[in-house]
């Protein structure tokens, strides 16, 4: 943000800014020769505050035009008779970080109200009581008169934090260092937060009445505040000059945030948050906080030059290990450790896929605009539910899939995926499905795989367990491809003569009884296998009655001449009917095409 000064000339010569020898405070005010009389009332805790400006306020609607150090003078006339507004001016001015509100009275109060006494109190907000013979305008002269000198400390000070702040940037852990800096000179906890509100770094300040850990989920990487609070945030932030305020509700308490952003040109890389709890912000807290904003926008940056280095690093990895190119155990070893997996770990290979809710009307720049939308949060989720269970997995993105390598404790290859880890793929499913209800999900799971280098082989199976469950119309889900091995095993052989043969022996009569019919026995007859040949959790899973149920497969046995309580019978059945959806695919697709 542009503040109106240039940094390395106030470094150079603080003087030029600060001026003279001391800080110009309440209790320095209150002590004046030439305005003896003056009274304050509550707010005693503050007397050390600095006085940078006077200001008078006589309208309700002056705020905008005050800043942080400000002492207002008024004669109380615009509020007068109004007790809201008497408690609001005084809050609005703790607010904005005011010093102090001086109030001449027997003019149009007689004493200051009780309703801005009680505000006042609470917030240690000094509350001065002016004597009637003293003209706010010989106030505004003498104030103004002790300004005009400067104060040699606060440019020590500055000079002193320029170093620290500068120092602490070429440290490995520097951000963190530096925010700690930064929260002791201030005097109140801060928070840094990416571009989209995500936690980056935080300090909590020693004494803060109202910890941050008790309001705020202090996760790395998770959203700090509610988006009644981030909402409508300006976009050229080059215009603002201060720090933007808003207001967190922390129990019963109103805590002021004051934030600035990190940006550089027209990029965003962040905010800097201040928890202002503490110690009222004046002018040369603001500065400190300019000058860490210029740091921290360059550390943020580089970091995200970096990233984008090593996604890009991360990406051709993972692109040459699933297209086939890192052939030799040797290369995968050499490069699997860079990225956090083990080339000798077990793995299987998850892919989630969104498609248009609305079949056939799917348009590809709209889907690709929807996954590049969510793409990040679908990451997220997957992560922390691994780390939740502490597990390890790796998810990226290729095209318009999110692929997920799982890490599994077990060495054994070949093995059938355990009832642990698919609940954990279920519930994988289940967490994403609640931010893409409006699309089709389906999650494909290859085989576990033995050695990173193989994980290819899981890959190719997760798309085609989707691919094949599609052809079966399954509805959206996991797709586990071990699950669906009997089509692939009778896929590769389905137009040859001896599968013709069992299809015909087996279920080509029901097939075609169904086709003159237009009933769909075909269908009875495969839920009737799905649940074990119980009449009862077949009649329920078709929505019809057990005894239409028990007339169907009397019909079925008729038509087939086969007894389906003989195991070769319904093992001959149950392959024809495989069969049939095969056949079923491959027509659908040939006709697509």
């Amino acid at each position: 943000m542009d503040c109106g000064y240039d940094i390395l000339s106030l470094y150079h010569n603080p003087q030029s800014f600060f001026g003279g020898d001391a800080m110009y405070t309440i209790g320095s005010f209150l002590q004046e020769e030439e305005l003896s009389g003056l009274k304050l009332v509550v707010g005693g805790t503050n007397l050390q505050a600095e006085i940078t400006n006077i200001n008078i306020i006589d309208n309700p609607n002056s705020y905008d035009w005050l800043s942080p150090g400000d002492l207002l003078l008024t004669t109380g006339y615009f509020c007068r008779d109004d007790e809201e507004m008497q408690r609001q001016l005084i809050r609005e001015l703790s607010e904005l970080n005011c010093v102090g509100l001086a109030i001449k009275t027997r003019r149009y109060l007689d004493v200051i109200p009780e309703a801005m006494l009680e505000e006042a109190e609470r917030l240690g907000f000094p509350l001065i009581e002016i004597p009637v013979q003293y003209p706010l305008s010989k106030i505004c002269k003498v104030v103004f008169e002790r300004l005009s000198g400067g104060g040699v400390e606060k440019a020590d000070r500055f000079v002193s934090l320029y170093h620290s702040i500068t120092e602490s940037m070429l440290e490995p852990q520097g951000v963190v260092r530096m925010l700690a800096i930064l929260s002791d000179f201030i005097g109140n906890s801060i928070l840094l937060l990416g571009s989209k509100w995500e936690l980056l770094g935080y300090t909590e300040n020693p004494g803060n009445p109202l910890p941050m850990a008790q309001y705020l989920p202090l996760h790395a990487g998770e959203v700090v505040f509610p988006e009644e609070l981030t909402r409508n945030m300006p976009s050229d932030f080059a215009k603002y000059t201060k720090a933007i305020k808003r207001i967190f509700i922390a129990g019963e308490q109103r805590v002021v945030c004051r934030i600035l952003p990190l940006s550089g040109g027209n990029a965003l890389f962040g905010y800097l948050l201040v928890w202002e709890t503490q110690r009222k912000m004046q002018s040369i807290e603001y500065l400190a906080l300019e000058i860490a904003v210029s740091a921290l926008a360059l550390e943020r940056y580089r970091t995200r030059q970096m990233e984008e280095i090593r996604m890009h690093i991360r990406q051709d990895f993972f692109d040459d290990l699933l297209s086939g190119k890192l052939q030799s155990a040797e290369e995968v070893d050499s490069i699997a450790g860079m990225h956090n997996m083990d080339a000798e770990g077990t793995y299987l290979c998850m892919v989630a896929k969104l498609d248009s809710a609305a079949r056939g009307t799917e348009n590809y720049v709209e889907m690709q605009d929807a996954f590049l939308r969510i793409k990040d949060r679908m990451i997220g989720i997957i992560g922390e539910l691994s780390r939740d269970e502490g597990r390890s997995c790796i998810s990226i993105h290729r095209g318009s899939l999110i692929i997920t390598f799982l890490r599994l404790t077990r060495t054994e290859d070949g093995q059938r995926i355990g009832e642990k880890n698919r609940r954990f793929i279920q519930r994988v499913y289940h967490r994403l499905h609640a931010i893409t209800e409006q699309y089709v999900l389906n999650i494909g799971v290859g085989e576990p795989t033995a050695r990173l280098i193989n994980i290819r082989r899981s890959f190719t199976q997760a798309q085609e367990a989707i691919r094949v469950s599609g052809g079966l119309h399954s509805n959206d889900g996991v797709h586990f491809y071990e699950d669906l091995i009997i089509y692939q095993l009778l896929s590769s052989g389905v137009e040859n003569e001896k599968s013709m043969e069992l299809y015909t022996l087996s279920i080509r009569n029901l097939v075609e009884y169904d086709q003159q019919n237009e009933t769909n026995m075909v269908e009875t007859l495969d839920c009737y296998f799905a649940c074990n040949c119980n009449v009862s959790e077949t009649a329920k899973a078709l929505y019809i009655h057990r005894n239409t149920l028990i007339y169907r497969i009397d019909k079925i046995k008729t038509i087939l001449g086969r007894d389906l309580k003989d195991s070769e019978e319904r093992l001959l059945l149950q392959l024809g009917l495989r069969i049939y959806q095969v056949r079923k695919i491959r027509e659908e697709g040939n006709g697509q095409s």
